[in-house]
């Protein structure tokens, strides 16, 4: 809309009609009477259509400022199809907008004034239907007065609210689009409750999926129509589809958050890494972790696969690891093994006597064992690990991993167990084992439901174990690309949980097999994206978060994250620094309507300031004192325009 004078008042009657009108008035006369004007016929008709076209001008100025008081009293209804969401593979289609500028920001702030209330705020007649649409609801007048129809002048507004001016000072919108390779920034989207977080999610998530790229879906809710949007958008491009779902675990893919690992420390710092590490319960978390690395060792040591119940069994009841352990490492040793029966017939002769306390009340193959070693030597790191570990009196040792059994409990209760630790060599069970390198291999979707309305806790320490997995996968990629010409040698490499069961029984029966892989060829190529879309993603935080945003864009994840407020994330990390750190990592921001000033200002403060005008009228008058001069009073009539300095919005 063009603005030829120092300040666009639009806010007023729309005067250019009635200019328009009297011009046209005057060419239909110039037309049907020209004699009127002393005009001849023909001059006349030519006056009359030069005459109209002037008219024409001033009329489409007239319906432009009337259009425009109009759009400042609605909301714009836009719907879109799933399959006419427009797909790119240069951009990410987010919907209808403009590029807020100066304009729109003079605009804003005219609206908020009280003289321009009556151009912006429904009609006395709307507002009386309104006021009174209740009495009618039983009868067919209410129906009609709701009716969502362009010709309904009592039209509602859209379901969901909103300030009908913010969008109301642009006439023109347009598509808006991301570049995709802006996404390699991460993404943030905030919103409060019901606003479109969700909409947005299938929008984006959509686009991914039919782009042929990996895309992976973490909702905590478990929101029934994410989860119907994902599955028919990847049947729709024909992709390899995943659910997990701890609220379905009958129809859900088994996953094992600690099976697949470069380095064998991974198992104990996903396992302990969401124990509290604040004040005195760092001890605690360290201890935790070196007891259950020392546990993780042995069990792939002994060619099992790690997994959440192994661990919370053999942390609870150490001494049955100790002696498989033993057995293995001192098998075809006789000396060792005739040692070791004879020192537990020694103590069933002599009923424990020369057991010392720590032994006491513990399994006598145990006991035989460590008082050989004690006597003998013998024996490797892992074993003196164990050895340790049963040093320790029972009730001390509990009071010790008390902080760690909770947490294992969460993941080996009901039926999340069965998800959470598979048995890879069970015929009896065919759902899926699912993991990271077989999602990218098979270039798959993946919705995770975590079902946190029905259990918080269990939902967020799955969903941390996963992502710290994710992390670790995703660290691997980053080094050594999506694969190798030759498969790992180990049962659970990072690379092969999507081998069958008949390849794992075969590897396990092999001597010294263990749980890794080999050193991978370096794949310096370009990366696959794998898209993360990680809704409420404050019930998701922790240590393991920071980095994955902070390092994962080079191996290829992108993450777009959803959540309410920026309080909803310092809550869960704990300090404004972290949650400030987590933010940070976020080139990209989308913003739905939000309530807290503090979530407002990371988009407010990021904008430039802008001259904001304001009109301003000044009238006065001064008798004269000075009979002799002729001049009676003076008056001055001046409109002043003032700049103040504001930001965009």
């Amino acid at each position: 809309m063009a603005n030829d004078h120092p300040i666009e008042a639009l806010l007023r009657p729309p005067v250019e009609l009635n200019a328009g009108g009297i011009v046209a008035g005057c060419a239909y006369l110039a037309w049907v009477g020209p004699h009127w004007f002393l005009l001849t016929p023909s001059v006349g008709q030519g006056a009359a259509i030069a005459l109209m076209l002037v008219s024409l001008y001033w009329i489409a100025r007239g319906v432009k400022v009337v259009r425009y008081q109009r759009n400042l009293k609605r909301l714009k209804r836009f719907t879109m199809a799933e399959r006419d969401v427009p797909v790119s593979p240069n951009f990410l289609y987010l919907g209808k907008g403009f590029r807020w500028g100066e304009r729109h920001t003079q605009r804003l702030h005219d609206t908020r004034r009280t003289k321009s209330q009556r151009y912006v705020q429904p009609n006395a007649v709307v507002r009386w239907v309104r006021n009174n649409e209740s009495r009618w609801e039983s009868g067919f007048l209410y129906n009609v007065l709701r009716a969502d129809s362009a010709l309904n002048p009592f039209r509602p507004l859209p379901e969901g609210g909103g300030l009908t001016t913010l969008h109301g000072v642009e006439m023109n919108e347009q598509d808006v689009r991301l570049p995709l390779g802006d996404r390699t920034g991460h993404t943030l989207v905030l919103g409060t409750t019901r606003v479109g977080k969700s909409v947005s999610l299938l929008l984006m998530a959509r686009q991914d999926i039919l782009r042929g790229e990996v895309v992976i879906v973490i909702d905590p809710k478990g929101d029934a129509d994410i989860l119907k949007g994902i599955e028919r958008a990847a049947k729709e491009a024909d992709r390899e589809f995943f659910m997990f779902h701890l609220g379905f675990p009958e129809s859900s893919v088994r996953y094992n958050a600690i099976g697949n690992f470069n380095r064998i420390t991974e198992v104990a710092s996903r396992t302990t890494g969401q124990l509290s590490g604040e004040g005195n319960s760092a001890v605690f978390r360290e201890f935790a972790w070196r007891f259950v690395n020392i546990v993780a060792r042995a069990i792939t040591a002994i060619g099992e696969v790690p997994n959440y119940e192994s661990i919370l069994k053999h942390v609870t009841n150490i001494d049955d690891l100790v002696v498989a352990y033993a057995g293995q490492h001192f098998e075809g040793d006789r000396d060792f093994q005739m040692n070791v029966n004879k020192m537990r017939k020694n103590n069933q002769e002599s009923n424990n006597a020369g057991v010392p306390r720590h032994l006491e009340g513990r399994h006598e193959e145990l006991v035989a064992i460590e008082m050989v070693l004690t006597q003998t030597g013998g024996g490797n790191e892992i074993l003196a690990g164990l050895r340790s570990a049963t040093k320790y009196e029972r009730t001390y040792f509990d009071k010790i991993v008390a902080s760690l059994l909770p947490l294992l409990e969460k993941l080996t209760t009901g039926k999340t167990a069965q998800l959470l630790s598979p048995d890879y060599l069970s015929d009896d069970d065919g759902r899926e084992i699912l993991t990271w390198s077989k999602v990218v291999k098979q270039n798959a979707v993946v919705y995770i439901g975590l079902d946190a309305l029905s259990d918080a806790a269990v939902a967020a320490a799955v969903g941390n174990s996963m992502l710290a997995d994710l992390v670790s996968f995703t660290g691997e990629r980053y080094k050594r690309g999506d694969g190798s010409e030759s498969p790992p040698t180990g049962v659970m490499g990072a690379h092969q949980t999507d081998w069958d069961t008949d390849d794992a029984k075969t590897l396990l029966a092999t001597e010294g097999n263990h749980v890794g892989h080999e050193a991978m060829t370096p794949q310096p190529s370009m990366l696959s994206r794998i898209n993360l879309h990680a809704d409420e993603v404050n019930e998701l935080m922790g240590d393991e978060f920071i980095p994955m945003v902070n390092k994962g864009g080079g191996s290829g994840l992108q993450v777009t994250a959803y959540t309410q407020t920026l309080a909803d994330v310092e809550v869960k990390v704990g300090s404004l620094a972290k949650s400030q750190q987590v933010t940070g990592n976020f080139n990209n921001l989308i913003m739905f309507r939000v309530k807290g000033m503090e979530t407002a200002r990371l988009l407010t403060d990021q904008l430039p300031e802008v001259a904001v005008e304001t009109l301003t009228w000044l009238a006065g008058y001064t008798d004269s004192s000075d009979v002799n001069s002729g001049v009676e009073f003076q008056s001055r009539h001046e409109d002043r325009v003032t700049t103040t300095q504001s930001t965009t919005m």
